[in-house]
């Protein structure tokens, strides 16, 4: 294990994760020493730009900070999900991603998250 640690330290991780979970683990995984790239972040602050709010660095660090020190938990979509409950996609990822698509900002990954949500909301809803 000691030897496959060290090979992962020379590698870089892209966490592409929302909310406590996907902040906790990669959090995690950077303080552990590992070269670690929150994806979505230059994209939600370019989505709130298009709607004329700046999100400043000083407090996504501020928030990064506050996420090392959080232990796990589920987040609200993913009690929906485990209790096959519709998942709330649009309000939280669909409304604020076509509000920066009219503004001719395109945010490529959190489209991509946007759409596999959508997949696994119907899916789990269908079982």
């Amino acid at each position: 294990m000691c030897d496959s640690f060290g090979l992962l330290r020379d590698r870089k991780y892209a966490i592409l994760g929302t909310g406590a979970l996907g902040g906790f683990y990669g959090a995690k995984l950077q303080q552990s020493g590992l070269n670690v790239h929150f994806l979505p972040k230059s994209e939600v602050v370019a989505g709130a730009k298009s709607s004329g709010r700046i999100i400043p660095d000083k407090f996504i660090q501020t928030m990064l900070n506050y996420t090392l020190k959080m232990k796990p938990y589920r987040t609200s979509m993913k009690i929906d999900y485990d209790e096959h409950r519709p998942l709330e996609v649009e309000a939280i990822f669909g409304n604020p991603l076509k509000k920066a698509q009219v503004a001719g900002v395109n945010l490529p990954l959190i489209s991509c998250l946007y759409h596999q949500l959508k997949f696994l909301n119907k899916r789990n809803n269908l079982a």
